[in-house]
């Protein structure tokens, strides 16, 4: 990291891929081929494609798998190698398969080879009558692969009947087909009685994308079964037709539950700019919050040239009664940009300047942020005011952030100033806060400076030394000479970046290096296998239950029915599985686990509310939250698909609503409680978003620090060393330091893996490796936190010493990878010995994880996605040691904004 603030703190500009696509030169035209440099690239491809086809018949899903994928690879070339078995053997791997994906692999390679006979030959030899379900499965899937006539009535007439399962995989085929052909038969799947059915044909037609469907969508709001509503509504999101916005706002009523939900998503979504007055009478009129709510962040998004509207939406965030609408409001006047209504800004800031109560004081951090986004410069002696004299701490660094923000050269030199009349300890201190609050050279500097004014251990040096550590993530002491020929070394420091998350990259790259860092042939065929696990226990919704995924077990013998204690809800364990997919860096769009990964985001789509929530009365929803935010935010990340985009701004807001006046977040959303388990997840979610071009508000990232300043040991006499600043990942840092530092968990007690999030919270928002709270953390890591190979291997009853070891291990190994050297050295030798070998390899549970301890809590769909994601670890998150340059490879797409 280059700041603390990452790049998690500057609003990232990132160009359209459009506008790059237009921009870029003709590519250059390709060398032609002479006749013996064909001959021998055939040559090598027949070798290969001769290789794989050993393995296809395979009883090892990996191994088929890998198989398949080395075909797939040649596809460009298939038709062109003399290959007679080649096309016998591909149908009878995807029609023999026991898991889904399989099939789909196989499918695409027919689709390459013979199309309309393989289509012909599944008819007559794979789905007659006495066909097992199992197998018309497979030849289903196979199917949704081949984009012919034939293959889409093939899957319509077994999508209009049969069992609900069949149905449901015929539906599923024709999702990914989106053949206008199959119109009639989805829409009569709207009306079936199986909800499984119902849900899969609406996704089906929002995919479609045919207009007709709009009519019988809308109707389907009204259904109050499950959550179909959350399903219709997704399908007519997918649509920009005129119709929508009034067939929806006609029927508005006081109501309440899903449909209600799934109206307010549409009226945010699908509102035009002739829509506005009547936005304006539901966010004045309406008796029902969530449609006001949706009103006002629709307006928002109509509204950059409407005074009226951004009036009304600065009337509602000041005047409002409700903290929820004035949070809705604020979001909605931010989208519109507020750049009509900057002198009342102004006007109501001075107003809100004595606030008191917690509202006032969100109120008052409201008008900070947009003042801050407008960079008005009639704001900045307010908001340097509000810094220096109110007593939240949240409140006043929001106000010292947008302070920077604003274009007021003057205001930024009266700082400086005040600060060189300043002799009262209490008053530097704060003065240096506010300072650390930017992210600018030049206050970087002045600080510095500050180092040959006050005695060293003084308080006014501790407080510039403190200053100086937020604004750059080292803790040197307070030497001015050290200071500046670090500077001189870094002199892009302060530079924005920007951020691109390419896993396959990052795993060829660490492959290279030293065999203990690196994963291993066992590490990856484990997650080979967890992943194959979670994809096959995937249930017709596209969810993955963390009660019930014994239900898709396929395999002899069933899974142990080891569901999770309390009654989770299903969008966690959903979001963790489409994390594990990602981390192992694969795509909704293309390769080996597009369908089960796409159908996870689909998902975790549909179940969100028109605030961002997900209601559920899951007594642990304050991770299911941030945990669905950053599988959204990773999606978005990896494929630059805009889709995405609605569901990530909706969920940042709602995170950054809830955020309570102690700065953090808890189990329940309206709690005041706070705690670094249920943060973790926040920063990690909201940091990635942001990272990814997103705005996320610098509260968050401020409500982080102030909890880990709560909730961990510190330094006290200990100062970085500067030699440890070696950018090798194998440098071992603190080699001579024994010292340790933890976190708790709502105080500086540890608790199970509490130092491990605390440690990797504390590198998220800035720390480097060698900073002494860092060295202490991993060393505490090491010594309290790390598991024990048993005697002689034996791992048959292995006994965890970790309350919560899924926990542990996922944290623990995150943080100790980016620590390098032999941090990741020591507690890599155990944890790629310890997963692969206490991975379930019997019947259906092949490839899951037990439930060790306290996991039961939450279940063995919880311990799997988790010990993927661990062992995904050596490319999951590139070492913040090794970010090179202060410029990367913008996400594809481009930013979210």
């Amino acid at each position: 990291m280059r700041t603390p603030r990452l790049a998690l703190l500057v609003l990232l500009a990132l160009c359209p891929l459009p506008l790059a696509a237009q921009d870029a030169p003709a590519p250059d035209k390709p060398k032609e081929e002479s006749p013996a440099e064909k001959a021998a690239r055939l040559a090598a491809s027949e070798t290969e494609v001769r290789g794989a086809l050993e393995s296809v018949l395979s009883p090892d899903v990996v191994e088929r798998g890998r198989a398949l994928e080395r075909i797939l690879a040649k596809r460009s070339e298939l038709k062109e190698l003399p290959i007679e078995d080649l096309l016998t053997k591909v149908r009878e791997s995807g029609l023999t398969a026991s898991d889904r994906f399989i099939a789909v692999l196989a499918g695409e390679i027919l689709a390459e080879l013979d199309p309309h006979g393989t289509v012909a030959w599944i008819k007559a030899n794979a789905l007659a009558p006495n066909m097992g379900p199992l197998a018309r499965g497979m030849a289903l899937a196979v199917l949704s692969e081949i984009p012919v006539e034939e293959s889409v009535k093939t899957l319509c007439s077994f999508a209009a009947e049969g069992t609900e399962e069949t149905r449901c995989q015929a539906l599923i085929g024709l999702q990914k087909l989106r053949s206008p052909e199959s119109y009639t038969t989805l829409a009569a799947c709207l009306s079936a009685q199986e909800q499984n059915v119902k849900d899969n044909a609406a996704i089906a037609l929002g995919k479609l994308g045919d207009p007709r469907a709009i009519p019988a969508l809308l109707g389907r709001l009204e259904d109050a079964t499950g959550d179909h509503p959350c399903f219709a509504s997704w399908a007519l999101q997918q649509f920009d037709d005129p119709r929508i916005f009034p067939a929806v706002a006609a029927g508005l009523k006081s109501d309440s539950g899903e449909p209600g939900d799934a109206k307010a998503r549409l009226i945010e979504a699908s509102a035009r700019p002739e829509h506005r007055d009547q936005l304006h009478g539901i966010l004045k009129q309406s008796r029902s919050l969530k449609f006001r709510y949706a009103a006002a962040r629709a307006l928002g998004r109509l509204s950059a040239e409407d005074e009226d509207s951004q009036k009304l939406l600065l009337a509602g965030l000041v005047k409002g009664t409700d903290v929820r609408l004035r949070w809705a409001c604020f979001f909605g006047l931010a989208r519109s940009g507020a750049k009509l209504v900057g002198p009342r800004i102004v006007e109501e800031l001075k107003g809100a300047l004595n606030a008191r109560s917690d509202d006032q004081h969100a109120v008052l951090r409201m008008l900070a942020f947009l003042a801050g986004d407008l960079s008005l410069p009639e704001a900045a002696p307010i908001l340097l005011n509000a810094a220096r004299l109110h007593k939240n701490e949240l409140t006043w660094r929001i106000c010292a952030v947008n302070f920077f923000k604003c274009d007021a050269p003057e205001a930024h030199r009266k700082l400086k100033d005040d600060f060189d009349a300043a002799s009262d300890p209490r008053t530097i201190e704060r003065l240096s806060g506010i300072m650390a609050r930017s992210t600018r050279v030049e206050e970087f500097r002045y600080l510095i400076n500050q180092f040959r004014r006050f005695r060293e251990g003084s308080a006014e040096a501790v407080a510039v030394e403190l200053a100086v550590e937020q604004m750059t993530g080292h803790f040197f002491g307070p030497d001015y000479g050290l200071w500046r020929k670090w500077f001189e070394k870094n002199p892009d420091f302060f530079a924005p970046r920007v951020y691109r998350i390419d896993r396959r990259k990052w795993q060829s790259e660490f492959t290279q290096k030293d065999r203990e860092f690196r994963q291993t042939e066992e590490t990856e065929r484990a997650v080979q296998l967890g992943l194959a696990w979670l994809a096959r226990h995937q249930n017709l919704q596209g969810a993955l239950d963390p009660n019930k995924f014994f239900d898709r077990c396929v395999h002899q013998p069933s899974c142990v029915k080891e569901g999770s204690r309390h009654m989770l809800d299903k969008i966690g364990t959903t979001s963790l599985a489409a994390l594990a997919f990602l981390g192992g860096g694969y795509s909704p769009h293309a390769g080996k686990y597009k369908e089960p990964l796409a159908r996870l985001l689909t998902y975790i789509e549909a179940r969100q509310t028109a605030d961002g929530n997900y209601t559920t009365t899951d007594r642990f929803q304050g991770y299911q939250r941030p945990i669905a935010i950053y599988a959204l935010a990773e999606a978005f990340n990896i494929t630059g698909d805009f889709r995405y985009e609605r569901s990530l701004d909706r969920g940042i807001s709602f995170l950054t609503e809830i955020q309570n006046e102690k700065g953090g977040w808890h189990y329940q959303a309206d709690s005041r409680e706070t705690d670094t388990s249920c943060m973790s997840w926040v920063l990690l979610g909201l940091g990635v978003a942001h990272k990814s071009g997103f705005p996320v508000r610098e509260s968050v990232f401020e409500g982080c620090r102030l909890i880990m300043e709560t909730c961990s040991t510190r330094p006290t006499v200990e100062r970085e060393e500067y030699l440890d600043l070696d950018p090798a990942y194998s440098y071992d840092v603190g080699k001579d330091f024994r010292g340790e530092f933890q976190t708790g968990y709502q105080s500086t007690v540890h608790e199970n893996a509490t130092t491990s999030f605390g440690l990797m919270a504390r590198m998220f928002l800035g720390y480097r490796r060698s900073h002494p709270f860092c060295i202490g953390s991993g060393n505490f890591i090491l010594n309290r936190c790390m598991e024990e190979i048993p005697k002689g291997n034996v791992w048959a009853k292995y006994v965890s010493k970790n309350r919560f070891p899924s926990y542990a291990w996922y944290y623990g190994t995150l943080a100790m990878h980016q620590m390098g050297g032999h941090f990741f050295r020591r507690w890599n030798e155990v944890i790629k010995e310890l997963l692969p070998n206490i991975q379930l390899v019997k019947g259906c549970d092949a490839g899951a994880w037990p439930v060790l301890n306290y996991d039961f809590v939450a279940g063995k769909a919880y311990s799997t996605a988790m010990g993927v994601l661990t062992l995904e670890t050596y490319y999951r998150y590139k070492p913040f040691c090794e970010e090179g340059e202060p410029v990367e490879e913008p996400p594809p797409g481009g930013a979210g904004k």
